[in-house]
């Protein structure tokens, strides 16, 4: 009979947790900037599971909490379709400076002919080093990239081919990687 006793109040306690989590994932889902940031410190706060739930209450259940105006809702939806943007963003060109500082910069002539973008061929030769690199040392990096800089297609070291197999490789390892 204790056992089942033992057993139906930590399924209530479960059930509990569920429910005030799935009240806070709903909570950052329809809250407002300002709603969601209190919620978050709070949490951050070590605060109780009954405080967390009794704040929900009062903030998010109470339908006057909700409303916004038309001005502030376009707002808010700006503001998050512009954050997504930039994230997108960030995703596609990373951001090499997190990973190599500084990025390696090399020349784009005479290597390749579908860019005369330093900057962006430097981009990605250090993805390249930074992501595909340090799994595959096939190419050594110093020697590589001092043949690169010194622009002479007879050195033994650095082809347009072998620069143009890395370029397109650290394209699609951008993504994959």
């Amino acid at each position: 009979m204790r056992r089942r006793v033992a057993v139906k109040k930590r399924l209530e306690s479960v059930e509990s947790n569920r429910k005030l989590l799935d009240s806070i994932l709903e909570a950052l889902r329809i809250g407002t900037h300002e709603q969601v940031l209190s919620l978050v410190n709070l949490v951050r706060s070590n605060a109780p599971r009954e405080d967390i739930q009794a704040f929900l209450d009062d903030r998010f259940n109470d339908p006057n909490s909700m409303i916004l105006t038309g001005i502030e809702s376009l707002e808010a939806d700006a503001q998050l379709l512009h954050s997504n943007h930039e994230r997108r963003q960030r995703r596609h060109t990373g951001n090499i400076a997190d990973l190599i500082n500084p990025p390696i910069q090399v020349p784009a002539k005479p290597w390749t002919t579908v860019t005369t973008d330093d900057d962006f061929v430097s981009h990605l030769i250090s993805l390249w080093f930074a992501w595909a690199h340090q799994w595959w040392h096939w190419v050594d990096k110093e020697s590589f990239l001092e043949a690169m800089r010194s622009q002479d297609l007879n050195n033994p070291l650095c082809a347009p081919y072998l620069v143009n197999m890395i370029l397109a490789d650290a394209c699609v390892s951008e993504y994959v990687y």
